[in-house]
């Protein structure tokens, strides 16, 4: 080939690489360009004015304040239902057991309970048919009526008194009669008394008292005197009427005696001060 074609071909080659540089210059330089702009930095957010906290929001206050509200009353309800179920079923307990009957067995000694003449009315009655061979009778606290007649000039017998003259008029001799405690002012108060008599002695123990008032009395006096077999025996003198929903009488009779009864079951006991 002659020097002048080769001459004409590096020039046209030199110039297309010139065109060729000359139009990749504005392409690097709007890709650099647009690089930095991308990576020009953003202005920072202004900051909160009211700092985050984890502490809990006042929707979630009042749930939780409702949640536990309604736990506490769910857990009182449960509570609630639970007692009057086992008070209604101690109530039919009682009732159930308060009957006016003569004891299947005789005792070593017989206590006729305070708070009815009709008791010492029937411990006569037991004693003279044999079912103990000595009546205890507790001294009871004086009735508030008979303290207040004193003041007006009356002078009403105490209990035990009443009882011991009901005793020897009905055929009881007053050597087979004992006299035990001092101001007691409850069942409880009395059980405890004569066990401070009875002792560790392995006796059977009768308990003269009314029919309603005969199932506490056992259990109480069973507590009291635990090496000991506790009969009960209610006076058919004052009868409780088994149909209690139609005697006013009958029904806040056990009544009170329901509420004693838990009352007792609960742990819970009223003593003289000499006995505390």
């Amino acid at each position: 080939m002659p020097d002048s074609a080769k001459s004409k071909d590096q020039k046209n080659f030199s110039r297309n690489n010139s065109a060729r540089e000359s139009f990749s210059v504005p392409i690097s330089t709007s890709a650099a360009t647009r690089s930095e702009y991308s990576r020009t930095p953003q202005e920072p957010s202004p900051p909160s004015s009211t700092p985050r906290s984890n502490a809990p929001q006042p929707k979630q206050k009042s749930r939780r304040a409702l949640q536990r509200l309604k736990t506490s009353f769910a857990i009182i309800g449960v509570t609630g239902t639970l007692l009057c179920t086992l008070f209604i079923g101690g109530l039919f307990w009682i009732s159930s057991n308060a009957t006016a009957e003569y004891p299947k067995e005789k005792a070593d000694l017989m206590v006729v309970l305070g708070g009815g003449f009709y008791r010492a009315m029937f411990a006569a009655d037991l004693y003279n048919r044999g079912y103990a061979p000595v009546v205890y009778v507790s001294r009871t606290f004086p009735w508030r009526e008979a303290k207040i007649m004193e003041r007006y000039g009356y002078s009403i017998p105490d209990e035990p008194e009443v009882y011991v003259r009901i005793l020897t008029d009905k055929g009881v001799p007053m050597r087979d009669i004992r006299m035990y405690g001092y101001n007691l002012i409850s069942t409880i108060g009395e059980a405890e008394a004569l066990a401070d008599i009875i002792g560790d002695q392995k006796l059977t123990v009768l308990v003269v008292t009314a029919p309603i008032h005969a199932p506490r009395s056992g259990l109480v006096f069973q507590d009291a005197l635990p090496n000991c077999n506790v009969i009960t025996a209610g006076s058919p003198y004052d009868p409780f009427n088994q149909s209690w929903w139609t005697s006013q009488d009958s029904a806040r009779n056990l009544l009170l005696e329901g509420m004693k009864t838990f009352f007792y079951l609960a742990g819970g006991a009223f003593r003289t001060a000499e006995q505390k």
